[in-house]
């Protein structure tokens, strides 16, 4: 069996602050056993599509890190690639974002929410979302998709 991929979709302009939450989330996800995987904006071909989709193909979850002030429109166009191929999003908000795909009303389903810094919690795994995105990424790992 495969380290499952899960795609990492952020802003490419971040301050210091938000680049250190942004790391910390990679490294998190390494924690639990995962390869999170992204397209840097200098590794984009125009057009980037064929080549976006093939990278969300290969993962098994996709992540949406939105901050205040800067989720991007590429935030919910690779949300929105991950959730027409099935896969499991888990959007993580900053305070204040709720916008589009970062909106609670729109979680249901193969589309999850947490807050950007539930890693700074006591006890972040008990966050039933969290807990259902990474079950949800591990069993389609094992499944055939």
């Amino acid at each position: 069996m495969t380290t499952p991929r899960v795609f990492v979709s952020r802003p490419a302009a971040l301050r210091s602050d938000e680049r250190a939450l942004a790391d910390r989330w990679y490294e998190a996800l390494e924690e639990l056993g995962l390869v999170p995987v992204a397209l840097s904006p200098a590794e984009y071909r125009a057009p980037p599509w064929t080549q976006l989709r093939a990278l969300v193909r290969s993962c098994r979850g996709l992540v949406v890190l939105g901050f205040r002030g800067s989720p991007t429109p590429w935030n919910h166009v690779e949300a929105g690639l991950g959730i027409m191929g099935g896969l499991p999003v888990l959007v993580a908000g900053d305070d204040g974002v709720a916008d589009g795909v970062f909106g609670p009303e729109v979680w249901g389903e193969e589309v999850r929410g947490v807050s950007l810094r539930v890693w700074d919690g006591s006890e972040p795994l008990a966050e039933p979302a969290l807990q259902d995105w990474l079950s949800s990424v591990r069993s389609a790992s094992r499944s055939s998709r």
